[in-house]
């Protein structure tokens, strides 16, 4: 794995994008090592999931480059939302339809997915009956119908409880210890990006403000390194501080030369 860590998968320069007058991102440079599991972390509003939807493909910025070392767009999974489903199939007939999309995708595969996010008691009924925890795994499961080599996960706790958090970090420790897997994330639950991240990168009204690496982050707390590289004013400091004691509360009570695109 080491070794994997010393290869780029991602290359970030100067990457700028905005609607209308309005920039979203500015001056972005970093890169991503394969086989890592990089976080991003900011405020809502600070740039990441248009950021994350570059780096899928799905949009191009105005300038700068990122490049991609992932060989062909299939081998990247995505889930920025609840996936798009239909409501009266149920997850399992979803699946099928999606893996219908992909070559080489067998039933025992889709089984297989359907056991690792923790879905195979469920994923028979109607997807209008799923849960917000269960849409999310089923998001995942999608994601990973492709065996991407890449994946891009925004907030994929949102709606799981303790025992789901904990599967998810589990998921994530097999697809880049076993899989070779490079994951990017983001998540607002600080404690929980502490125990995944190799790296982390923070964000700020568009802006890259610091990226750290696994020693200061187990040596300094990201709660610290959010108030440095993201800070608070005054007014919002009580408001911020509240939300990330009630974010570890939880997770510990649930233990592109030129115009920007992707290469």
């Amino acid at each position: 794995m080491e070794e994997c860590m010393t290869e780029k998968v991602i290359e970030i320069r100067k990457l700028c994008k905005s609607v209308g007058r309005q920039k979203i991102l500015h001056n972005i440079s970093f890169d991503i090592m394969k086989g890592e599991v990089f976080g991003l972390i900011g405020p809502n509003g600070a740039g990441k999931t248009t950021l994350m939807k570059i780096l899928a493909g799905l949009m191009q910025g105005d300038s700068g480059s990122v490049k991609c070392h992932v060989p062909g767009k299939g081998k990247i999974g995505v889930l920025l939302e609840f996936p798009a489903a239909y409501d009266w199939l149920s997850g399992y007939q979803n699946l099928k339809i999606l893996a219908s999309m992909y070559q080489g995708v067998t039933e025992a595969d889709i089984v297989d997915i359907t056991r690792l996010v923790g879905l195979e008691e469920d994923i028979h009924k109607k997807y209008r009956d799923f849960s917000v925890g269960m849409k999310q795994r089923l998001g995942i499961a999608i994601a990973l119908l492709n065996q991407p080599e890449l994946l891009i996960l925004d907030e994929p706790t949102n709606g799981l409880d303790f025992d789901g958090i904990c599967e998810m970090r589990t998921l994530i420790g097999q697809l880049t210890g076993e899989k070779y897997c490079t994951v990017i994330l983001s998540s607002h639950i600080l404690d929980e990006m502490d125990r995944l991240c190799n790296r982390v990168a923070f964000i700020k009204k568009g802006e890259i403000t610091g990226v750290v690496d696994e020693e200061v982050i187990h040596s300094e707390g990201l709660e610290t390194k959010y108030k440095e590289l993201v800070g608070v004013g005054r007014n919002d400091e009580k408001n911020v501080e509240k939300r990330i004691c009630q974010d570890m509360e939880f997770a510990d009570e649930s233990d592109f030369t030129g115009s920007a695109s992707i290469h």
